[in-house]
């Protein structure tokens, strides 16, 4: 059997199809050790995703990618502070308005001058541009139908030189404490999907551009992800007479990078949090 786990964040479904493991037919392959480079891109990917379903589930269009720039720039640990008292000053304000301010950053100084870009919802952009005094802050509005795997690939990028370079950027990014992970259904498939082109639920639209059938760089063992695009409005489901299909259901947390990490590991773990989402 394998596990196919499945997110939808805005307009997109995100199914990733990987063996249970113990239960690959072929027999046991010995644990390699990638290179450098092979990991480097696999995380890169990942990370790519990742930030693409948080944003796709936090944010719409409408909302905000702002470029903050400085006219004296600063040291990179001055920065630091200098984004730490912006995010203060911009909480403030939103609550002040009666808005839950969310946002998610990436800072780049990697053979460019140092500057953060920002995603943010939306509030009156004046009273917005007034709490960064450092500069210059460059505003687009977020356009893109709740598919942000684009946007996502750009600030990704904008740190893959930086990260973890020194001891001021330990994160490819950060985000509020208010951004909100959304829900990943889990079931038990055949393993025989992960050698199959997938199929697209109904109602949806597979991207053939995203499907990409990859192993793990240090067991070897095979898994699947794809994306599939909603095909119209939203329709809501009705279940027919008769016994529901189950699901193991929880909230979606960045993966480990290498799936060194074990779907039961995942539930047990969370069934130990008090009260974490």
């Amino acid at each position: 059997m394998a596990i196919k786990s499945t997110v939808i964040s805005g307009g997109l479904k995100y199914t990733t199809i990987r063996f249970r493991p113990g239960e690959q037919k072929e027999k046991r392959k010995k644990k390699r050790k990638p290179t450098s480079d092979c990991v480097q891109r696999n995380n890169e990917r990942l990370a790519k995703r990742h930030l693409a379903i948080l944003l796709g589930h936090n944010f719409k269009d409408g909302d905000y990618h702002i470029t903050l720039t400085y006219a004296k720039e600063p040291d990179p640990e001055e920065s630091k502070k200098i984004l730490r008292n912006f995010l203060d000053r911009l909480r403030r304000l939103y609550k002040r308005s009666g808005e839950i301010l969310k946002w998610v950053v990436v800072t780049e100084y990697h053979g460019h001058r140092l500057h953060h870009h920002l995603i943010l919802n939306r509030l009156d952009w004046n009273k917005v541009r007034n709490c960064w005094k450092h500069g210059s802050a460059f505003i687009q509005e977020l356009y893109t139908s709740g598919d942000y795997r684009k946007l996502a690939g750009y600030l990704i990028k904008e740190t893959s030189k930086t990260f973890r370079e020194t001891n001021i950027q330990k994160q490819r990014f950060r985000h509020s404490k208010s951004v909100v992970y959304p829900v990943e259904k889990v079931e038990e498939v055949s393993a025989a999907a992960l050698a199959k082109d997938p199929k697209p639920s109904t109602g949806w639209i597979i991207d053939p551009d995203s499907v990409y059938h990859g192993q793990n760089p240090y067991s070897g063992a095979p898994y699947l992800e794809y994306v599939e695009v909603r095909d119209g409005p939203e329709k809501y489901k009705v279940w027919p007479r008769g016994i529901r299909k189950r699901y193991k259901e929880f909230y979606y947390r960045e993966p480990l990078e290498n799936y060194q990490i074990t779907l039961e590991d995942i539930i047990d773990g969370q069934k130990s949090e008090s009260g974490e989402t």
